[in-house]
């Protein structure tokens, strides 16, 4: 391959740019094609990069970020329930929400959020 590192960096630095300012990752529904009309690559490099700093796949990347923010969902409102965090988090199904759920947080979200709450309680007396 003969594109140089620094570009590899580049293409990285503005997909991150995507997520953090659009989440995209909020849409049951995108694919990698939805990223190569905003980045401006193909999906091979798409791919490769996410790849090459992650080392995660298109999806693994797309899911640890909506993880990210189905705990941060759960922090503001501990009042919300396991498929509304899933839902609201761009998941398809709770099955791969709890998936993807246990590979990144090490346990299920039942018992996160469980734990969670109690942590927020101990703390606000």
């Amino acid at each position: 391959s003969g594109a140089r590192p620094d570009l590899y960096k580049e293409l990285y630095e503005r997909i991150l740019d995507y997520f953090d300012s659009e989440k995209p990752y909020l849409k049951p529904n995108l694919t990698i094609n939805d990223i190569v009309k905003v980045v401006f690559s193909n999906k091979t490099y798409i791919s490769r990069v996410i790849s090459l700093f992650t080392g995660r796949n298109f999806c693994q990347f797309v899911n640890y970020y909506r993880i990210k923010y189905s705990t941060e969902c759960f922090k503001a409102n501990h009042d919300l329930k396991i498929h509304e965090i899933s839902s609201m988090s761009g998941f398809n199904s709770i099955v791969t929400f709890n998936m993807a759920f246990r590979l990144y947080m090490g346990e299920n979200p039942s018992d996160w959020c469980r734990k969670e709450k109690g942590r927020y309680v101990k703390g606000k007396k």
